[in-house]
């Protein structure tokens, strides 16, 4: 298939499905080994940004997205109708700081160095898609343990983990909250459960 009619199906796919659209998928829609897939996906990227276009290709892990260009949300948002935004609670926040920076982490390790109980906020990170079971650990027991999702990169506007900011700034500074309100998310409130606090704490490295 010549690569002007790829990019052509590519730009379609990706207006189409909305989501982070992943190599495979649109590989096996087009009938072309990935590695050629990603290629062209690369190629397009860099187009994209060099062209000064509305929209833009972002790549989330293994999965590319076309999205409207941030420079252009004031007047994006002008035009829809405003969506009410809640912020992550303090506790939240926290639990989802640790996993990210600590992945793949047990519940206990995550109360461990909060010193609270965890487990009803975990939860609730795990229904907004922010959160998910990664298996589970190897040592007595054998406890779940916990990472982020694709979706939370989408949502911080990441490629990979790689780019995750300084941890001060996460948790200090709030920043990635305002990220995700210019990115119009919607997050209901999440039930802060302090509880009692953990009497054993469970060291971590």
């Amino acid at each position: 298939m010549e690569k002007i009619k790829m990019e052509s199906i590519i730009e379609s796919l990706l207006f189409v499905w909305g989501e982070p659209m992943s190599v495979k998928m649109i590989s096996e829609a087009l009938g072309v080994e990935s590695k050629e897939v990603y290629r062209v996906l690369l190629d397009m990227t860099e187009k994209y940004e060099s062209n000064q276009r509305g929209l833009i290709i972002r790549r989330v892990n293994k999965s590319f997205q076309l999205v409207s260009k941030r420079e252009n949300f004031a007047y994006v948002e002008q035009l829809v109708r405003p969506i009410k935004k809640k912020k992550l609670s303090q506790s939240a926040l926290e639990v989802l700081a640790i996993i990210a920076y600590r992945q793949p982490v047990t519940r206990g390790e995550v109360e461990g160095i909060r010193g609270v109980k965890s487990d009803k906020v975990i939860e609730g990170l795990i229904n907004k898609g922010f959160v998910a079971e990664k298996g589970r650990s190897n040592t007595i027991g054998k406890p779940i343990i916990f990472g982020t999702t694709d979706k939370f990169l989408e949502y911080m506007n990441m490629r990979d983990l790689d780019e995750l900011p300084d941890l001060d700034d996460f948790i200090e500074d709030f920043s990635q909250l305002s990220q995700w309100e210019k990115n119009q998310i919607s997050i209901d409130d999440m039930e802060e459960m302090d509880g009692d606090r953990v009497s054993d704490v469970k060291e971590t490295e």
